[in-house]
């Protein structure tokens, strides 16, 4: 998935500060120069911010994404508030796998979203965004 796809639960958010990017390698991002893994991207992400002098944020990630995000909540946990969600029928990302993420992050927050599968973004982009608005005023 691309930033594209978060289009349809965009217009479901309220308006607020957002930085939406691509992975390197992935769709609107260019090709690396050098090897990378998921670690790599979290440490990447944190020196983003850092450049745009941003202490905190919520992170919001899909697939490949919500593991980085795990990665940057288990090793930046002062910068980051987190959000386990998951579609009921997800059967690249289980409930169950999403349930064990939870258990690991200190202080985090589980929303599954009913009926949806692993593109919930793109499935139920309203029930998504309930989910993300309800975690925000929490």
């Amino acid at each position: 998935m691309s930033v594209s796809h978060w289009s349809p639960l965009r217009e479901f958010l309220s308006p607020s500060a957002e930085l939406l990017h691509d992975f390197k390698d992935q769709l609107r991002s260019g090709k690396a120069s050098t090897g990378y893994d998921m670690q790599s991207h979290a440490d990447e992400l944190a020196e983003l911010l850092d450049e745009l002098s941003i202490d905190s944020v919520r992170l919001i990630g899909t697939s490949y994404g919500a593991e980085v995000a795990l990665l940057f909540a288990l090793s930046f946990p002062e910068r980051c508030e987190t959000l386990v969600l998951v579609g009921e029928h997800d059967i690249l990302k289980t409930p169950a796998y999403s349930r064990l993420i939870h258990e690991r992050i200190r202080g985090s927050h589980f929303d599954m979203i009913p009926g949806a599968g692993h593109a919930a973004v793109i499935e139920q982009p309203q029930a998504v965004a309930q989910g993300i608005e309800a975690f925000f005023s929490s």
